[in-house]
Parts: C-alpha cells; sequence; structure tokens
C-alpha cells in the first residue's frame, strides 16, 4: 500500500510531508511532473482480458499504480519540452501527455487529497459566481460577454465603477 504524491522537484513542503509520513511507516511515492518526458520516469501500462498492470518507474523506484491507496496532487509542474524545435511535434507531445496524466489520475481508484478534476472545476470563476449565492454568498453585478457594446453599456451603469477580470491565465505572453 502507498501514497503518490504528485508535485514539482522545488516543493520543499513535500519533502517534510514524506519524511513525516515515512517515519510513520507509511511509504511515498513522489512524482515530480516536470520530469515527466525525461528518461528519469518510465511508465509501461499493460492491459489484457485478464489483466491491467499499469507500472510507474522513477528515480529507480518502482510502484504498481493498482496498489496505490492514497493520492495527493500537490504542485504539479508540465514538462518541458524545450529540446523540441518543431512547433508541430512540440504541441503533439504536450497533447498526448496531457491527455494519458489525464486518464491517469481518472485511473486512480484511491482516496485523493485535491483530485485534479476537483481542482480544476473549483478555478472556474463562472462556476464560483454561480455557486456563491446558493450557498448565501452576496456576489456582485457580473457580466460575461464577448460583446465589446455590452461593455460599453454595462460600464456605463455602472458609473464607472467596474472591475475586469480573466476567466483563466491572467499572462499575455
Amino acid at each position: 500500500m502507498a501514497i503518490l504524491l504528485v508535485t514539482n522537484e522545488f516543493d520543499i513542503t513535500s519533502d517534510f510531508l514524506i519524511e513525516t509520513i515515512e517515519k510513520k511507516g507509511g511509504r511515498v511515492f513522489r512524482l515530480n511532473t516536470e520530469n515527466f518526458l525525461r528518461d528519469t520516469i518510465k511508465i509501461n501500462v499493460e492491459i489484457g482480458n485478464q489483466y491491467f498492470k499499469p507500472i510507474l518507474e522513477y528515480c529507480s523506484r518502482k510502484i504498481n499504480l493498482s496498489t496505490i491507496r492514497s493520492a495527493f496532487y500537490r504542485r504539479p509542474i508540465r514538462p518541458k519540452l524545450t529540446h523540441i524545435d518543431d512547433d508541430a511535434s512540440r504541441s503533439f507531445i504536450e497533447t498526448e501527455t496531457a491527455a494519458f496524466t489525464s486518464w491517469l489520475w481518472q485511473s486512480l481508484c484511491c482516496f485523493w487529497v485535491s483530485h485534479p478534476r476537483n481542482i480544476r472545476s473549483a478555478e472556474s470563476k463562472i462556476d464560483q459566481l454561480r455557486i456563491a449565492p446558493l450557498l448565501g454568498l452576496r456576489v456582485p453585478r457580473t457580466l460575461l460577454t464577448n460583446q465589446p457594446d455590452a461593455v460599453r453599456g454595462f460600464y456605463k451603469e455602472c458609473k464607472g465603477k467596474m472591475v475586469n477580470k480573466v476567466l483563466a491565465k491572467g499572462i499575455v505572453e
């Protein structure tokens, strides 16, 4: 029985967490996601009529993922593909990696601390605004639109007292 800790190599808090769990007799398998496409992480999923054997090897440690009983999705970082110059190849690999890791997290039949699906759901500003009144919270008058004239009208109605927020990433690169 093991705990999977999904994080990154710079997450020093995880070092203390692992030490504490192991002192209490627990077994932790740390997966630093930025290394996902490097040789340090090896994944083999064998599927047949009578078997399903997902094996993950990382830093010379090997684990059958079906033995994971708890998982903590803490501070993952996307793998970096700086060594791939071709944009189409890089995009393809990123898409396939995202599809595989999404399946991997969904396939683990265990207790999750902060399941990725729940994190994504909680990050939705639209859902936050939709659910807050149902929980008794006050929500300011809000407009979500792709129509510039609607924004101008809303701005006038609010007498210029308006806040603009992005729905996802707040940085233009």
